[in-house]
């Protein structure tokens, strides 16, 4: 939803007799995203996500199908971009570069919050909603010190939030933005428990303290709000910082 290019999405079906007709074997989407950057003139890609194919019929050459064909529909059928992103896990093919590389982890965190983390009189968070979201925006615009910023459609982000699948926090300190926090629903379930991701953040002050704290202030609401006991730190932007104070605590 909110998109201003058409959003794909793939079905693979086989219908031989071996298999009900119509069954559906694999999936496969593709949407538009902004990019911002100092060294490319390139303004948007599509992110190709949700690649999955049944366990069973893994192996049989079905995902390379998927994504050429996906790629083949929406190079010859729109006039936004040719360029589609992948996010790749394990990478080590050497005759492609990588636009950014990071290492992934995952965390109980049902042993977190045996206190409650306070925050400093002079800050409070702020959720990003449809109302303030030109906030957001404002901010991610303004810093400057960032090589490259990936982000959906404003409208998009809306939606997201809305249907609470994205949860962005603002960390705001003596009036001012200091920080941004972006989790999202993974809709993945491990042992049947629920995990949360961080995506990203962005600290804007030299007080590192106010920045974790932040966050783990920000994570301990949505672990009681939402029961997310499993937390997975994906280390873009200044998700490294909160990163090292984790591991430093907890394995």
């Amino acid at each position: 939803k909110g998109h201003n290019s058409p959003v794909f999405v793939g079905i693979y079906k086989d219908n031989t007799a071996a298999i009900k007709t119509g069954e559906m074997i694999g999936c496969i989407t593709a949407y538009p995203l902004n990019i911002i950057s100092k060294k490319t003139t390139i303004k948007s890609v599509y992110y190709v996500d949700n690649l999955c194919v049944k366990s069973d019929m893994r192996g049989k050459n079905i995902a390379p199908q998927m994504i050429a064909t996906l790629y083949h529909h929406f190079r010859n059928n729109i006039n936004t971009t040719k360029i589609a992103l992948f996010k790749r896990e394990n990478f080590s093919t050497n005759y492609i570069v990588p636009l950014v590389c990071y290492h992934s982890s995952l965390y109980h965190i049902e042993t977190w919050f045996t206190r409650k983390y306070a925050l400093h009189a002079s800050a409070k968070v702020l959720d990003v909603s449809k109302q303030n979201i030109n906030l957001l925006y404002s901010f991610i615009y303004s810093q400057t010190h960032l090589e490259l910023l990936i982000f959906p459609e404003l409208s998009n982000v809306e939606s997201l939030i809305e249907a609470k699948q994205l949860f962005i926090k603002l960390l705001i300190v003596d009036e001012q933005i200091s920080a941004v926090y972006v989790f999202r629903d993974a809709n993945t379930l491990y042992n049947g428990v629920k995990t949360i991701e961080c995506i990203g953040s962005i600290n804007n002050q030299k007080n590192i303290a106010f920045f974790v704290n932040g966050f783990f202030y920000v994570l301990e609401e949505l672990y009681s709000k939402h029961k997310f006991k499993i937390l997975q730190m994906e280390n873009q932007a200044d998700n490294n910082i909160i990163s090292k104070k984790i591991s430093s605590k907890w394995s």
